[in-house]
């Protein structure tokens, strides 16, 4: 029979190895995100912005980062903050094909 600390130590090399692979050599093509502050693991953003009225805390970020558009993560959840209307404009009129899509309805397409 197979040892129970040999198997327990083949457990964790594999683990640690599959963790490796998945930090640190990537684990395929990493998106690019506008600036954002410091991160926390699990957490994220979620203590980056100061208590008190939001849209002023994220217009000073802009500010400190010195972009018009600033990513944050929260629990997981990925924000983009737009602190410009030309960076709306930009993103919501200009290249709106890329960034909205609409799911086709089957009984509009296809009526039985």
């Amino acid at each position: 029979m197979i040892d129970t600390q040999v198997l327990l130590y083949v457990s964790l090399a594999t683990a640690a190895l599959a963790l490796v692979q998945r930090y640190l050599i990537g684990g395929g093509r990493k998106l690019r995100h506008p600036p954002s502050p410091i991160s926390l693991p699990f957490v994220g953003n979620l203590f980056s912005v100061p208590p008190g009225l939001d849209h002023l805390a994220y217009l000073e970020l802009g500010k400190q980062l010195n972009s018009d558009i600033v990513y944050m993560n929260m629990m997981g959840q990925p924000i983009i903050i737009l602190n410009s209307a030309q960076s709306a404009i930009d993103l919501y009129e200009k290249r709106s094909a890329i960034y909205s899509d609409r799911v086709c309805a089957p009984m509009l397409k296809n009526p039985v």
